[in-house]
């Protein structure tokens, strides 16, 4: 469903905080997807920034804190550790996607949350500066949300 409004021009950003994988499994446009918490499926070479999707989880490391996984950058002149993208609690969520959610944010006059409680910020902050400049709201979840 959220391809389809994607694909109808109705929404131009999806921000998730699932890890797995199913966004851009459904073929949602990278470009068009800010992954706070990382995939469960993708890797990515730390020295050239080239990421790979993969049909598995990389998740290998057995500390919370070791996001290196046994496979190497593919590019013959880099060579590159490979690296697991999941964000573990106490972590700090990659600047990149972060940026991405408040700078869609900032550009929405409509904010679509699906099964979040809006307690943990920096995430439960993008819907709210989307109200605060005015926008609408759309919140579907079980739970009573603080907004």
């Amino acid at each position: 469903a959220i391809l389809k409004l994607h694909e109808a021009g109705l929404v131009h950003l999806t921000v998730s905080q699932n890890v797995d994988g199913l966004h851009r499994r459904s073929n949602l446009n990278p470009k068009e997807l800010a992954e706070l918490h990382g995939n469960t499926n993708l890797e990515h070479c730390r020295k050239c920034k080239r990421e790979y999707m993969r049909d598995f989880r990389t998740r290998e490391g057995r500390k919370v804190s070791d996001h290196r996984t046994s496979r190497m950058c593919d590019d013959p002149k880099c060579r590159g550790q490979l690296h697991d993208s999941i964000i573990n609690f106490g972590e700090n969520l990659p600047d990149k996607p972060l940026d991405k959610a408040f700078d869609g944010a900032e550009k929405a006059d409509m904010c679509i949350v699906l099964g979040s409680s809006l307690r943990v910020t920096p995430a439960a902050d993008v819907p709210e500066d989307v109200a605060k400049k005015g926008g609408k709201l759309v919140i579907c979840n079980l739970q009573q949300t603080p907004l």
